[in-house]
């Protein structure tokens, strides 16, 4: 894989070793400007991952060539329902898309039956995703990411 050359955050790991410190940070106090470096980050890492852009691997498939670890990584990554709306999220947030918006964002303060963890400070702030907590899409996307690098580095 070439070099990116940019700055210190060069590789794919490079950008999951930020993610994870951006998690690390939001999990505790949760802001708009995490939110958005992990919608961004959790999208793009699969492509940083891939050795071939979406077009290329259809074409490898279409004539029966095997797919790289990376690529089905790749397809595997999309299939998730969590993926498809961080991706959503990105898309719209990325390219301010305000039409037809398939997922309602909200924010929360305060500790929230129901919605509070272990760890939740009584001012607790929470973005919610069609009601649900953003950590649990962020959490499902980071175990995968978690899985891949421990087998790829």
């Amino acid at each position: 894989m070439e070099k990116l050359d940019f700055f210190d955050l060069n590789s794919p790991a490079d950008l999951y070793r930020i993610i994870h410190e951006v998690y690390s940070e939001y999990v505790k106090n949760p802001t708009e400007k995490d939110f958005f470096f992990l919608v961004l980050g959790f999208t793009h890492l699969r492509e940083w991952i891939s050795d071939s852009g979406y077009k290329e691997m259809v074409k490898k498939h279409g004539k029966g060539m095997p797919l790289s670890d990376s690529e089905e990584f790749f397809l595997k990554m999309y299939e998730l329902d969590s993926f498809k709306t961080i991706q959503a999220l990105c898309n719209r947030g990325k390219h301010h898309i305000t039409r037809d918006i398939k997922n309602q964002t909200s924010k929360l303060n305060g500790l929230r039956a129901g919605l509070g963890r272990v760890g939740d400070s009584l001012n607790q702030t929470y973005f919610l995703i069609d009601g649900v907590d953003s950590r649990d899409y962020f959490i499902e996307l980071l175990n995968k990411y978690n899985h891949w690098f421990s087998k790829h580095g």
